[in-house]
């Protein structure tokens, strides 16, 4: 009895190790599969994904960690798209100041030269100016707005503003320029909906951008 007890606890003995032996070797490699996923996300291979197999500890682990860098990725993505845009922007800004900066250039090479000196041809050059110096002075500050929503300081001051005026007025400030390009606009607004509490020059940006692209 003593020798088949003897025999029985090597053989279990045996079976113990092998067994600790192939559980800790399936850890450690679970655990070393997560840590080379790991490194490759730290030198910014986000898109690296580590093997979940199983359900333990240790698949949870990885299961956790593909989340973490799945969001990762998608926060990388989001953040070169903001940088594409930012680039396109400041490269649609140049141009949009280029054009009204050469115009008037042109219009006030042509009034110091004394090429224009008829008083109505005068008094046109010099509406003409100060439209194109509203233009520029409006691209600057929409510039200026996005450099403050970018470093969160964008204050949006609201109060009880009538919805259906705003829109008449946007639409009557675009009316010359849409009919000269036989546009017709329109807008209407449920006598039910007024008063709202909105940021009232904010949304007029909003609407004007709306109608002015279309029209352009």
């Amino acid at each position: 009895d003593l020798t088949l007890a003897g025999l029985l606890l090597v053989f279990a003995g045996g079976i113990s190790v092998s067994f600790g032996y192939f559980l800790s070797t399936s850890i450690s490699q679970a655990l070393a599969e997560v840590a080379r996923a790991a490194e490759r996300v730290s030198e910014g291979e986000f898109s690296a994904r580590a093997q979940v197999t199983g359900h333990d500890e240790v698949a949870g682990l990885a299961q956790v960690f593909n989340t973490m860098a799945a969001r990762l990725q998608q926060a990388d993505s989001d953040q070169r798209a903001l940088d594409s845009a930012r680039r396109d922007l400041v490269a649609w800004a140049s141009h949009d100041l280029r054009t009204p900066l050469a115009s008037l250039r042109a219009m006030l090479d042509a009034l110091a030269d004394g090429v224009v000196s008829d008083p109505e041809t005068v008094a046109r050059y010099l509406q003409q100016s100060q439209a194109e110096i509203g233009r520029m002075s409006a691209l600057i500050d929409d510039l200026f707005e996005m450099a403050q929503m970018d470093a969160g300081h964008l204050v949006l001051r609201g109060e009880p503003s009538s919805l259906a005026d705003l829109i008449s007025d946007t639409l009557e400030g675009f009316s010359a320029r849409a009919q000269a390009r036989q546009v017709t606009l329109s807008g209407s607004v449920d006598p039910r909906v007024d008063l709202v509490w909105m940021a009232p020059d904010k949304i007029g940006r909003v609407l004007r951008n709306l109608i002015e692209n279309p029209i352009r």
